[in-house]
């Protein structure tokens, strides 16, 4: 009986925290949870409709599959309360959680082991084009600057599930995921 309630104690512990989520108190959006080290992430992409946010290919469906694309300007105060954006220190820790850079990729998209789920959402460019369609890859912004016209994103390809932190410009669009402050 022992080893059955100390069995079933953790099945139930590891079901909450799988089934862990918030509700955007702006829109009532539910958004699933994870916990990776120490971080909780949003476990899916923002879909938060604000000005400076975009569907893919102008497509509501492309919104409710993969998340809204945003400006750089408009990703800063993107998130709901008790939230932010991470800083490329906060990628760089989930990164490390996750076996480094040369291996976390495949454990960071949908299916992947860690929880997180990332979508290959696509990108926008800032001058009404989608490029590098859903399905190739994703970015997600951070608050860090990069230098005077870009800030860094943490990019996830497909291809190989390589990952990559470098600069891109404050007017494309990228997609957003939440880290809890």
């Amino acid at each position: 009986m022992r080893n059955f309630l100390v069995l079933s104690s953790l099945i139930l512990f590891t079901f909450s925290i799988q089934a862990q989520s918030i509700k955007d108190k702006r829109d009532g959006k539910i958004y699933a949870t994870v916990k990776i080290g120490s971080q909780v992430w949003m476990a899916e992409n923002l879909n938060y409709k604000t000005s400076g946010s975009y569907c893919f290919d102008d497509e509501a469906i492309n919104c409710d599959s993969f998340g809204r694309l945003y400006t750089w300007k408009t990703a800063l105060n993107a998130c709901p309360a008790g939230w932010k954006i991470p800083s490329k220190d906060d990628f760089l820790e989930l990164l490390s959680h996750n076996g480094g850079k040369d291996v976390a990729g495949a454990k960071l998209v949908e299916g992947g082991k860690s929880g997180f789920n990332a979508k290959f959402a696509g990108d926008y460019t800032g001058d009404d084009e989608f490029y590098f369609g859903k399905g190739e890859n994703t970015s997600f912004w951070t608050p860090t600057k990069a230098n005077v016209e870009d800030a860094f994103t943490m990019a996830i390809h497909k291809n190989g599930y390589n990952i990559a932190v470098y600069g891109n410009l404050f007017q494309n669009g990228y997609s957003v995921r939440c880290i809890q402050k």
